[in-house]
């Protein structure tokens, strides 16, 4: 529980273990008091969840249903309970209703009797909502436990499957399995219960009609099933697949596709002012889209219409039906009829709701299903070996570091494979023996990854501050005159990406992030090609060769000037692993002739002039001198909304549009009172 909501507790009510707090929800007291006195600012203001993280646990090779039944089976089954006790109180209301209608026309009974009756009414309907508002309540929670597991499933999928096959998704589909499909999905929580509890009220509701007015409810019936088949009314049922069709195509996330890369993208549209092009393109997706979902709601709003109307309609074939078999209207059968067939109707009109939502999560399990299938790899130990026997060995080819703590350099054309093999190594763990695997490796790639955060937080990346270590750190990655440059030190915030930094600050900060981080194992993806010859020599001296230098380093270098340092060499040429060994093995061949077979003179390097970085890191502290401060703290307003909030409220949804709703939700709830005063 959050500090405020356990002052508040403690000075307050001591019935939150009381089963009256649960069910009249006393226990939110203290929170709303936090909210209202404008305290509930912070998420540990909340309490936290206790539900197990059983889906975290789960197999992956068992499919997403499967594990969420396991996860969420029992405590999800188990509100039918209450869905059955809330439906079976709901029929209590027509019985009562005709004893109680009977009680006032016969005048025989005892007063006692009505005002049980009337009593009996009152209960029936009181407890029925709360158990129904129990039952919504507990479903929610539920719902919001699978939609975070189902999420966060996706998120630890898409971290952990290999980057071929993660290319069969686009970033859009990604994000559209934890938006839309999620919530389909989930959705279906609320569609599971009505499922069988639909047919048993419908069942129920028949008997008791039947019990009333004999075989006249036959009428009504019919009609009611005439037109949920026919009519103007292409039938939910025989709609259903068309609905199915276009939520399926409504679903293709094109537009979130089309968005994301419009905003990635946002500063070389601007450059080459592709602004119009694309928003062209975007608008043209969103009519399609737009079109289809038009179709969904003019199809959902012909269902209303004729189900708002349909309950009078059935009433009025009953009687006459009723009528026309001889029998005598009664002011106790015309009342508990009513109230019959307004429990008839909303099966029938829930039901294709029902469908529609079970369909739709069904396409939608399918959807994540398939993702969640991609092949992942998991990190773990391979038996324990001796120091003698190698500590790395591939599948392809096989080498070895007999002590810990040397580097390997690894060399290649362009294309040969290199980077490759560091992102064999990042991800293909399970096909390699690494000594004290849990630890994890130190990365640096070709192409830093940077936070939109500060340059301190970009290097601690979640650990504690060491200022020892952080200084050590700071000064073998040649970032202490940085860093005196930029406005506000190592407290200047980067832009997205690191946009307000230069490739060579870049590079330095995600070295220094990952040295900073004291593995046993480095990858280091060309650290050097981004800066000059000073700067390449500085980390290669103090870092790479100083604060590593009892660390295993696997080492992917341009710079030929440095494999002399290299303890061993690993010859890349076309994806093959052409020739590895320590330095000695290669002690007949010139490195000229290394260079020259690998023709690095092709490859494009930063240039060894110093002058031109430090050019391209002044160019960056301009930028930075605006944008040290980015990303501010955030501001909240307190008090009563601005009128300007409402005004922007107003226009947005349409003032025309929004009249004509609100007049027709006034007729709406106009028609429901006259007519309940009228009955």
């Amino acid at each position: 529980l959050g500090p405020v909501y356990l002052e508040l507790l403690a000075n307050g009510t001591g019935a939150l273990t009381c089963w009256l707090s649960r069910f009249f929800y006393v226990w939110m007291n203290p929170l709303m008091k936090c909210g209202y006195q404008w305290k509930l600012n912070k998420p540990q203001d909340v309490y936290v969840s206790d539900a197990p993280d059983s889906l975290h646990h789960a197999q992956e090779a068992v499919r997403l249903f499967s594990v969420l039944h396991a996860a969420f089976g029992l405590r999800f089954y188990s509100l039918g309970l209450l869905k059955l006790a809330g439906n079976l109180l709901g029929f209590s209301g027509p019985l009562l209703l005709n004893l109680l209608v009977n009680f006032m026309e016969s005048r025989q009974e005892p007063l006692s009797h009505g005002v049980l009756y009337a009593l009996g009414l009152f209960a029936g309907s009181f407890l029925g909502a709360l158990l129904r508002n129990q039952f919504s309540y507990e479903v929610n929670k539920v719902m919001l436990m699978v939609r975070a597991a189902v999420i966060s499933a996706i998120y630890r999928k898409a971290l952990r499957v290999s980057s071929t096959s993660l290319t069969r998704f686009t970033v859009g589909e990604i994000v559209n399995f934890m938006s839309t499909d999620t919530s389909r999905l989930v959705n279906f929580c609320l569609s599971f219960h009505e499922v069988w509890s639909l047919p048993f009220q419908f069942a129920i509701t028949l008997y008791l009609l039947y019990d009333q007015v004999g075989v006249a409810f036959l009428g009504g019936l019919a009609l009611a099933l005439l037109l949920y088949f026919h009519s103007p009314f292409p039938s939910c049922f025989g709609s259903m697949k068309h609905k199915q069709a276009l939520v399926a195509l409504c679903a293709f996330p094109l537009c979130l596709q089309l968005m994301t890369e419009f905003l990635g993208g946002i500063r070389v549209i601007k450059f080459y002012a592709w602004e119009k092009h694309l928003s062209t393109r975007i608008n043209a997706c969103r009519a399609k889209e737009l079109q289809k979902l038009r179709a969904i709601k003019y199809l959902d709003a012909v269902c209303v219409y004729l189900w708002a109307a349909l309950p009078v309609v059935v009433s009025i074939a009953i009687f006459i039906t009723y009528v026309l078999l001889g029998h005598q209207l009664t002011a106790t059968k015309v009342f508990t009829a009513l109230a019959l067939v307004g429990m008839l109707i909303l099966p029938l009109n829930s039901f294709p709701w029902v469908l529609n939502g079970t369909l739709e999560a069904k396409v939608s399990l399918d959807r994540i299903q398939r993702f969640l299938e991609l092949l992942s790899y998991r990190l773990h130990m391979a038996q324990k070996m001796c120091m003698s026997h190698p500590v790395l060995a591939h599948h392809v080819a096989l080498f070895h570091f007999p002590l810990q703590g040397m580097l390997l350099g690894v060399v290649g054309k362009v294309g040969s494979g290199k980077s490759s093999l560091l992102a064999a190594g990042t991800i293909q763990w399970y096909l390699l023996y690494v000594c004290d695997l849990e630890q994890g490796f130190g990365l640096a790639t070709q192409e830093p990854w940077i936070q939109f955060t500060t340059v301190r937080e970009n290097i601690l990346f979640g650990r504690e501050y060491d200022a020892r270590l952080y200084e050590e750190v700071v000064e073998a990655c040649a970032l202490s005159e940085d860093l005196n440059i930029l406005p506000a030190g190592d407290q200047t915030e980067v832009g997205e990406n690191g946009v307000t930094l230069s490739g060579g600050q870049k590079a330095r900060i995600a070295l220094a992030r990952a040295v900073y981080q004291e593995k046993e194992l480095y990858l280091l993806d060309d650290p050097l090609a981004a800066v000059d010859a000073d700067v390449a020599n500085h980390l290669m001296r103090k870092c790479i060769l100083g604060v590593l230098k009892h660390k295993t380093r696997i080492l992917c270098t341009h710079r030929t000037e440095f494999l002399e340092k290299a303890d061993a060499l690993l010859l890349i040429d076309n994806g093959t692993i052409v020739k590895t060994g320590m330095l000695a093995v290669f002690s007949g061949i010139p490195l000229s002739y290394v260079i020259l077979t690998f023709d690095f003179a092709s490859i494009p390097t930063a240039p060894d002039e110093p002058g031109q970085e430090e050019a391209i890191e002044t160019e960056a502290d301009e930028s930075t001198q605006n944008n040290y401060l980015i990303h501010k703290e955030e501001e909240k307003k307190e008090g009563a909304v601005a009128f300007q909030v409402y005004k922007a409220y107003w226009m947005a949804v349409g003032s025309c549009l929004a009249l004509s709703i609100l007049f027709s939700l006034l007729l709406m709830q106009g028609k429901a009172v006259a007519q309940q005063h009228i009955s």
